[in-house]
């Protein structure tokens, strides 16, 4: 018989061992699962995923099969583009773009032939080709030559050729075709990290845990689907909600995180001319400051807001804002099948609803933006489609706008084939191509000439023979690219017409132009070109009229410019404030 002290010590280490693995167990399940956990800390872990599952969007958009098939290999492509307009009168619905290319990633070459067809007679064709950082371009019926230049000297080249600095800020600093957007809205897991962390403490030291609450087995439908789902909400009064939204913003304000995405975002934007304003992320912080305004304006009352984060199987499907002043929310529903994001909001104080969704299912891609405003609702749409078989593969693309009147559709079609080598591959030599950037000053400004002239000659005929530019506009002012055209109470004259009549005097813009430059401004204008005015002994005002002339006005300018010859000048238009119209040109005369 086992002696009283050692059964008592056997007794007492089994039951250290049983409360060890039942200690373990708990840890476990605390660690692995939601048991034990509060709904502040569950409220917590499901905000934490909507960044993971935000940021799935953008890996998406980013990811091609197609793309990666054949990022080092050779292959030619045959793309069709069409417009389809719900009125069936409109001529653009009879044209159509065709672009045959071939590729070689790993040596860098690229070769397209574009060609414009309406029903399927070709009223304009061009090549365009790639090797290296050297970039050509022929257009056929103009020029029997490649006109080159090299991708990184591109302004340079041009401002030799005499284009102003005011011509130039409409030119990328570099050609760059292949770049991914993507990339700009990705995070590093120490930067996913650091917003967690951020944000999410300023909720945890601005609520009361009694604020949180649990709502369990809440069937709710995303994609029209029936979603069974847990839910943990964040409930407070008005004021206390918007003071945290406003604590949270002004945060944003000086997150140096999202500021240098912004920033980011502006310098790819302005290489590729995209985007011409100073400072995005200013733009960013004002539209912040804006927002904080009117969330203070409306400030008041005690009416119940509230955060609700849905999760369904461990991840977060949804998250919603119940304010009483709007209500915003953002579906995540990924499985096998799909992935599946949409984004709305309704301001209850304007009655404006906005929704965009993403949706990705089996590589099929569509995306939809939708806008209801002043009873009407404008829906955009964009849908792409993959397919790979072997070595030939098919991408589709769909862009569409569709609001109550109107249907407008572009759809491009692909098809894509892997190859061994390029057959007809253009090869460029010195008979076949003229290099802008070898050219002296006077040869280059020679060229340019020429190929403005010759393609101004093209457009014109073009759009006077052959495409109708009021139906091009038609669809346009449709998708709101541009304004509806308006009859100007005033002028009499339509936007299109107002804007016609205004290029040709704003790319005279410029500083320090020379005495050519303001030759060529002289012949320019002197149509229009009525009186001058000595606005000071280094200013000159020209009088603008659309429809009169002096033809008196323009010689005396000219013969006074010719006269001038240590001089530069300073160039810029002015507008009728009531009309919109150009009505003068100042000239600030510079000593050399």
């Amino acid at each position: 018989m086992m002696p009283r002290k050692k059964r008592r010590m056997l007794l007492i280490i089994s039951i250290i061992i049983v409360v060890s693995l039942i200690l373990g167990m708990l840890v476990a399940l605390y660690i692995n699962t939601d048991m034990f956990k509060s709904n502040m800390n569950l409220f917590t872990k499901y905000m934490q995923q909507s960044l993971e599952n935000v940021e799935s969007i953008y890996q998406d958009i980013g990811h091609s099969q197609i793309r990666e098939l054949l990022q080092q290999d050779k292959y030619t492509t045959q793309t069709q583009i069409t417009v389809n307009d719900e009125d069936i009168q409109n001529s653009i619905n009879q044209l159509e773009i065709q672009i045959d290319a071939q590729t070689d990633k790993e040596n860098e070459y690229s070769y397209k032939d574009i060609n414009l067809l309406k029903e399927q007679e070709n009223i304009a064709e061009a090549q365009y080709i790639q090797e290296g950082n050297i970039n050509g371009v022929k257009f056929t019926g103009l020029f029997d030559q490649y006109v080159l230049i090299e991708s990184e000297n591109l302004k340079e080249v041009l401002k030799r050729a005499g284009y102003t600095n005011e011509e130039l800020k409409n030119i990328p600093d570099s050609i760059d075709l292949d770049y991914d957007i993507s990339s700009l809205f990705k995070f590093s897991d120490e930067e996913k990290q650091a917003l967690k962390t951020k944000y999410l403490t300023i909720i945890n030291e601005n609520v009361s845990r009694k604020n949180f609450t649990k709502q369990s087995n809440q069937v709710i439908s995303i994609d029209d689907e029936s979603v069974k789902t847990n839910a943990y909400i964040l409930t407070l009064a008005k004021e206390q909600f918007n003071n945290l939204i406003i604590q949270i913003l002004e945060n944003i304000k000086q997150d140096d995180i999202l500021m240098s995405k912004i920033e980011q975002i502006q310098t790819i934007l302005q290489e590729n001319n995209l985007y011409k304003e100073k400072n995005l992320a200013q733009q960013f912080i004002s539209k912040i400051d804006d927002d904080i305004t009117t969330i203070r304006r409306h400030n008041i009352g005690q009416e119940e807001a509230k955060i609700l984060i849905y999760e369904s199987n461990g991840k977060t499907v949804k998250i919603s804002i119940q304010n009483p002043d709007y209500e915003a929310s953002i579906d995540m529903l990924q499985n096998e099948a799909k992935t599946y994001n949409k984004i709305s909001y309704a301001d209850k104080l304007t009655e404006k609803e906005k929704a965009f969704s993403y949706k990705n299912t089996a590589g099929d891609i569509s995306i939809n933006y939708s806008n209801n405003e002043n009873n009407k609702t404008s829906q955009y749409s964009l849908l792409v489609s993959e397919n790979i078989e072997e070595n030939n593969g098919t991408k589709n693309i769909t862009i569409g706008y569709e609001d109550d009147s109107n249907s407008v559709q572009a759809i491009i079609e692909q098809n894509i084939s892997k190859v061994k080598s390029l057959k007809n591959k253009i090869k460029l030599s010195e008979e076949s191509t003229i290099n802008l950037s070898e050219l002296d000053e006077e040869n280059l400004k020679t060229i340019v000439d020429r190929i403005s002239e010759g393609m101004s000659e093209k457009t014109k005929d073009i759009t006077t023979n052959q495409i109708n530019v009021e139906d091009l506009r038609k669809v346009l002012e449709k998708i709101g690219i541009i304004k509806s055209q308006q009859e100007l109470q005033v002028s009499g004259i339509t936007e299109t017409e107002k804007n016609r009549f205004n290029s040709k005097f704003d790319i005279l813009q410029g500083e320090n132009l020379e005495n050519e430059n303001i030759l060529k401004l002289i012949e320019t204008v002197k149509d229009n070109l009525i009186n001058i005015e000595i606005a000071s002994n280094v200013e000159l005002k020209l009088k603008i009229d659309r429809y009169n002339s002096n033809e008196e006005m323009s010689e005396a300018l000219t013969n006074f410019i010719k006269e001038s010859r240590n001089r530069t000048y300073d160039v810029k238009t002015e507008y009728d404030e009531t009309t919109g119209l150009v009505n003068g040109i100042s000239i600030i005369i510079k000593e050399k």
